[in-house]
Order: structure tokens, then sequence, then C-alpha cells
């Protein structure tokens, strides 16, 4: 038995010192009691073993309540980011209806101003070439289209229709150097032919030198030409100057319309004047020749 205890001597030795302390440290828990002498050096000495334990301790805790939080946070914030991304496409697309709704309002009031018949109509496409300056429409001869309309927007002239389809039309810019508009400017009242140019700058012929023109007058139709509607704007006048060689004064027009944003507009319709008129008398002649070849049969 003795020898069983010697064997492991260190063993107990280190569990009596550590059973000791412990019942020092219990015992100096009690405010009552006096302290022993080696008491208060035995508590400063286990004191860091156990502070360093109990820190250890709450480290690992708040690491995996930490961790399991970090988790349900991580799970949320990749729900509520897809929801912010729907949220934003939403958005755009209630902005777009918004704006297309101020801009068919602001056509519905330009188009209730004249007495002529509009139809609103939506651009649908571009030609891609530089050749020729044109956009499609999505009316076309099933609405009436025909061929020489005149194209309008709320911020003035657009072009002519030059082409049509069953379902869509081809419009033929100002910009274009084959587009010509018979126009008046509004303060002096002088006329011309705008001619297109580029997609930002037209130019007026036939002004004579000494006519009133200057930079910042306004450019409308004149009405003449039966395309437009008189008194829509065109544009106004960037720049002018006198060709000493010329009789003719160079006048540069910046157009009112923005075409690189042109989303809808309006078609001049044209109306075929006479149409019922032949009609009817041609009407009045089929009821008329049978009653003159009846004419020759009665006299015998």
């Amino acid at each position: 038995m003795l020898h069983f205890f010697f064997k492991r001597k260190r063993f107990f030795f280190f569990f009596f010192i550590i059973i000791v302390c412990i019942s020092l440290i219990t015992r100096g828990a009690d405010k009552n009691r006096e302290r022993l002498p080696g008491q208060k050096a035995l508590q400063v000495l286990f004191s860091y073993p156990l502070s360093l334990t109990t820190l250890c301790v709450q480290n690992i805790t708040a690491l995996w309540t930490g961790y399991v939080y970090l988790v349900d946070v991580e799970k949320r914030n990749t729900g509520l980011r897809q929801e912010i991304q729907f949220l934003i496409l939403e958005n755009q697309q209630l902005r777009e209806h918004f704006l297309e709704n101020q801009r068919l309002k602001e056509l519905l009031d330009f188009k209730q101003q004249f007495e002529y018949t509009l139809l609103p109509a939506k651009t649908i496409g571009r030609d891609p070439s530089s050749w020729f300056k044109t956009i499609l429409v999505n009316r076309g001869t099933s609405a009436g289209v025909m061929r020489g309309s005149g194209v309008i927007s709320p911020q003035g002239v657009v072009g002519t229709v030059i082409d049509t389809a069953l379902h869509s039309s081809k419009v033929l810019l100002i910009s274009d150097q084959n587009s010509t508009v018979d126009i008046i400017v509004k303060r002096s009242r002088v006329r011309g032919i705008l001619e297109g140019q580029d997609e930002t700058v037209c130019r007026v012929n036939y002004i004579v030198k000494k006519e009133d023109v200057l930079p910042g007058d306004e450019i409308i139709t004149s009405g003449l030409n039966a395309v437009f509607p008189g008194g829509i704007l065109i544009g106004s006048v960037a720049e002018t100057s006198n060709n000493p060689d010329g009789f003719f004064k160079h006048v540069a027009v910046a157009p009112a319309v923005d075409f690189s944003k042109l989303n809808e507009v309006l078609i001049v319709m044209k109306t075929q004047t006479g149409t019922g008129d032949d009609t009817e008398n041609t009407n009045r002649d089929r009821q008329r020749q049978p009653a003159a070849q009846a004419l020759p049969g009665q006299g015998p």
C-alpha cells in the first residue's frame, strides 16, 4: 500500500497543494473571517490562470455565438440585396412609365391645339447608315398614313414620310440633305427654304442679304405647302453671314428637336381633297346616263 503512494507521490503532492489552495481561497471569501498570511499570495498566484481560463472560455463562446450570428446575418443580407435589386428594377420601370405618360400627355395637349388630324406614333427604328437620316415609326397604310405626310412633335418639326408599309412608315428627318421645308422667320416674317445639313445644324436658302434675320430668331413653318400646319417651330437661327460673292445670306439654324432622344411623334394626316366630289359627280353621271339613252328610244 505504501509502495502505491510512494510511486505516485508527485501526483498526490500536487493534488494536496491544489486542495489546500482552494480551501484557503474559499476561506478568504468570508469577509468576517481573518485571512492567513499565505492566503493572499496564493490567491494572487492562482488568479492569473483562472482569469486566463475564464477569458479563453468567454472568447470561444463569443466567437461561436458571433459566427452563428454572422451566418444568419449573411443570409439576411443576401435576401435583402436581392430584394433591393428587384426594387431598383421596379423603380426604373415605374419611372420610365411615368416619363412616357408625361410625353403622351404633352402629345395630347399639343394635338388639341390644331384643327388638323394628328396621328400619334412611336419611333421603332433608325437608319444605321450615314447616307440618309431617317427613322421608322409604327404607323402605316393600315392607319391611313400616306407618303408626303408631315411628322411633328411638341418640340417642333421632325420630318416627312417618304415610304409606307402596312404597319410602319419611314420618315426623312429635316436634318437630311434631301429634306426641304418652306419656312418663315417669326420676328421679321422673312420667307426661305430650310434644307438639312446634319443632325445639329440646318441651313436656310434664298434669303437675300438685305433681309432682317438675326441670331436667336425663331424659324417656323409657313403652312403654304400643305404638309405642315403653319406656325410650327423648326428651330432658331444660330449664325448669319453675308456671302460676298452672292446675293443671299448664309443662315444656320439649330433644330428644336433632339433627334437622338425622339420617342413619340405626331403624323399630320393628309386629306384627299376632291375625292368625295369626284365620286359624287361620277354617281350622278351614271344616274343620268340611262335617262339620256332612253330619250332617243322614246321618239319613234
